[in-house]
């Protein structure tokens, strides 16, 4: 990770290009009502830390390809 980005705004968090995202009216009215705030920042931390040594590799798409099953829609869409 490089660098924390905080905002004021309604808009989700986000990670995975080496920057954490963090809107803090979506934390107030979101993600502390949902009680998973804290779920939120260890995927987001994930995507950040981690995101730019597995994607896109070779082995990473030849594991998506060999599988072409996903868990989610939203798996399927950003695999």
């Amino acid at each position: 990770m490089d660098t924390i980005t905080i905002h004021r705004g309604v808009e989700a968090f986000g990670g995975g290009n080496r920057d954490f995202l963090i809107h803090t009216d979506y934390a107030e009215q979101v993600y502390a009502p949902r009680k998973n705030l804290e779920e939120t920042l260890i995927h987001e931390g994930a995507h950040t830390s981690i995101d730019g040594y597995l994607y896109n590799t070779p082995e990473w798409n030849a594991a998506v390809a060999a599988d072409n099953k996903f868990a989610s829609d939203y798996a399927r869409d950003h695999p």
